[in-house]
């Protein structure tokens, strides 16, 4: 197993040179034969970096200058066994995701050239008990110059703040009945003549 101490921070996702005499997509994408195709000469498809922390650990994020991070996706909570498991425990949920996780890096390392978070269900809350999680980011590190002048609006999912005042909608009139006034207790019927 991996000593979570030896874990890169930083991984390359990128398609590896095809060996000598290798035929196929990968020998033809490498010749440019396959323009757009990932690996290929002129692919316009940006690489992205993987860093991960195990849980009590500290994520580091770092760009290089005139660079700044450009989030894709995250996760405190475990998909893989191997991944911060020294013993190999085989228990684990691996199925384990905090919802918080895009959002909190968000807010600490979007736009930034380097970033720390730390791994803790402090930050994160604690998505499955009795589990040891990981601090995993994908990201980019992309031009300061590449950023629009204009921020472009986030996602409607991204929820980066909660409101400061929650607001209730008006509905049209004549939509929702009005409630009956109450009406007053029925009186026992009492029967007077003997």
């Amino acid at each position: 197993m991996t000593d979570s101490a030896e874990i890169p921070q930083r991984q390359v996702r990128a398609a590896r040179p095809p060996l000598p005499g290798e035929l196929g997509l990968a020998g033809l994408a490498a010749a440019g034969a396959l323009p757009g195709v990932p690996g290929a000469p002129g692919d316009k498809q940006p690489r992205y970096d993987t860093a991960y922390a195990c849980e009590g650990k500290t994520l580091t994020i770092a760009c290089r200058p005139g660079e700044q991070i450009h989030l894709i996706r995250a996760n405190y909570g475990r998909f893989s066994i191997t991944i911060c498991n020294d013993h190999g425990n085989t228990e684990w949920s691996v199925n384990c995701m905090s919802p918080k996780s895009l959002r909190v890096l968000h807010n600490k390392c979007s736009e930034q050239q380097n970033c720390s978070v730390a791994a803790h269900t402090s930050m994160f809350g604690d998505p499955c008990p009795g589990t040891l999680k990981y601090l995993e980011a994908h990201y980019q590190c992309t031009p300061v110059s590449s950023v629009a002048s204009t921020p472009r609006a986030s996602p409607p999912w991204l929820i980066t703040s909660q409101p400061s005042v929650w607001s209730t909608a008006k509905l049209p009139p004549g939509l929702l009945k009005p409630a009956a006034p109450p009406q007053p207790p029925p009186q026992p019927h009492v029967n007077c003549e003997h």
